[in-house]
């Protein structure tokens, strides 16, 4: 038997069900990567020390990746969610942008500040795959 959905006091006043449990974890995941944004951003202009910041860098790149799988999860499966599941998503989905932008300004402040962010966010590292040498002479 389906659960019975859950009915919170809506603002103006009459009852509409919350989200479910999985929906509420993506605006948690969402306001967690969105804080973590703020909090870098605020101790990037107090010019911390890479120390203090780079794994503060790492969180938010972690909570942004955490944000994105669950979402991804959603996607295919957008309409067939109930309407206020879909409602907090269409929301999340006008934030996200700026939350982006948030996350890649921090990421181009602290590399321009030098820290040492390759491989945390940004631009994951890659090894370059070293190029075979061309062989002296041409075949005629």
């Amino acid at each position: 038997m389906p659960e019975a959905p859950v009915f919170t006091k809506s603002p103006a006043g009459g009852s509409s069900p919350s989200p479910s449990p999985q929906v509420q974890e993506l605006d948690s995941l969402f306001r967690d990567a969105e804080q973590l944004a703020t909090d870098v951003r605020s101790r990037l202009a107090r010019r911390e020390s890479a120390d203090r910041l780079v794994p503060q860098l790492r969180d938010l790149n972690s909570a942004v990746q955490s944000f994105q799988e669950k979402l991804g999860a959603l996607v295919p499966v957008f309409d067939q969610l109930p309407p206020e599941d879909r409602e907090v998503i269409r929301s999340l989905q006008q934030s996200i942008p700026e939350l982006l932008h948030l996350v890649k300004d921090n990421y181009q402040v602290a590399s321009s500040a030098g820290l040492p962010i390759t491989g945390i966010g940004g631009k994951p590292y890659r090894p370059q795959p070293q190029r075979a040498r061309l062989a002296k002479s041409k075949p005629s």
